[in-house]
């Protein structure tokens, strides 16, 4: 099983190294990251070089420490979900655009990212990185081996931005889940209305054009306050009521029955943190701080069931 997942992460990468050779020109020419301009860079640039920072800091932090099965685990997570699974897959407007300027901006930061992620990796699986990093680089007779270790530049953390596009990105997973729960085809566009504290929503409108590229968002439209649409679906994210009007989409008998199985879920786990926080011994003997997220984790999942139980009543009235 182990050798399995360790060949499927390898493939992982190799297939996306494979990806950005397969759209670049010349792999010899490509431009060193300090000559592209960063007013160019769009936000999910900035999330990943913070993604890659921190991940360097951890890193560090576990080989100092002899913990080389942590740092495995933490590079293991930043290559797979947030380069490979994520940040190639917002590239790929740009990659596949009209615009010179954003391809070349595109294609010289993933490089970039990925000649840092090889050397991370390099003690680990030094002939697949060495194989790769020959590739990508000006003269044949260097090798990774030569290079120096990722340095962490804490000016390029930013947890804001780190904040937002996951917030992002679990909105796109939730429509992509919900066309395929309702069998929506996920090429046909669909429209947003939602509801929520105006900060946040400004985030949705801000990052339109990510939600248009990756699940067919045709129209977003934010209020603060406003009555569900008619016939439509919700999803609850970060306390933000999103609305997908479904008429002429789907069955509406089934999306009642993917609500009201959200709502036991919600149920469910209100009830299991509920025995937690009013069991005595858990309070006193638990850090105040574990205490505290629970009570925030049962606060969280009773908004949700709250609203989506309004929303099922909404359906069916």
């Amino acid at each position: 099983d182990r050798l399995e997942q360790g060949r499927n992460f390898m493939n992982k990468l190799w297939n996306c190294s494979r990806f950005l050779l397969i759209n670049i020109e010349n792999s010899k020419s490509i431009k060193p990251i300090n000559d592209i301009n960063n007013n160019l860079y769009e936000s999910i640039d900035f999330w990943i070089y913070s993604r890659l920072n921190r991940t360097i800091d951890e890193v560090n932090k576990y080989l100092e420490s002899y913990k080389l099965n942590e740092a495995i685990k933490s590079m293991y997570n930043f290559i797979w979900k947030d380069y490979c699974d994520w940040y190639i897959e917002f590239a790929k407007s740009r990659i596949y655009g009209l615009d010179p300027k954003e391809k070349e901006t595109v294609i010289v930061i993933a490089v970039d990212i990925l000649k840092n992620i090889l050397k991370l990796l390099h003690p680990y699986t030094p002939f697949i990185t060495e194989e790769i990093w020959s590739y990508f680089q000006l003269d044949d007779s260097e090798f990774i081996i030569k290079e120096n270790w990722p340095k962490v530049n804490d000016k390029l953390v930013d947890i804001n931005i780190e904040n937002e596009m996951h917030f992002v990105m679990s909105i796109i997973s939730a429509i992509r889940n919900l066309k395929s729960e309702l069998n929506i085809s996920p090429k046909k566009e669909i429209n947003l209305v939602c509801r929520g504290d105006k900060i946040k929503t400004q985030v949705i409108l801000d990052n339109n054009k990510y939600f248009n590229d990756l699940v067919k968002v045709n129209n977003v439209q934010c209020y603060e306050k406003i009555d569900k649409p008619e016939k439509s679906s919700t999803l609850v994210i970060n306390d933000i009521e999103i609305f997908v009007p479904l008429e002429d989409l789907i069955d509406i008998d089934k999306e009642i029955i993917r609500l009201k199985d959200k709502i036991n879920d919600y149920e469910g786990r209100m009830n299991s943190v509920k025995k937690k926080i009013n069991n005595e011994n858990f309070v006193k003997r638990a850090p105040k701080e574990i205490v505290e997220h629970e009570k925030n984790k049962y606060i969280n999942y009773k908004n949700n069931f709250d609203k989506l139980k309004e929303n099922l009543d909404n359906l069916l009235s």
